[in-house]
């Protein structure tokens, strides 16, 4: 009677341990998904501000490059037509 007692106070203990943990372990869950939540926001402001930022700052008018190879096609039109 006494052996059964005891695995029956050990049960509810382990019992009581885990409830305890898996509440501690959501309280976590939580504070993580809300830490990358406020992550996300900021990122998204922040290529809202670098979008803004860049468009403030390009002079208007200014040339737009089509491509890294068009300085050599320049000078190689103009050596044809020298």
């Amino acid at each position: 009677m006494k052996n059964m007692e005891e695995k029956n106070a050990w049960r509810d203990k382990k019992k009581r341990l885990l409830g305890k943990y898996k509440l501690e372990a959501a309280k976590i869950g939580q504070a993580i998904t809300k830490i990358e939540e406020e992550l996300a926001q900021e990122e998204i402001a922040f290529e809202q501000y670098a979008r803004a930022k860049g468009k403030r700052n390009k002079p208007k008018g200014a040339p737009v490059k089509e491509n890294e190879s068009a300085p050599a096609q320049k000078k190689a039109f103009f050596d044809i037509t020298a």
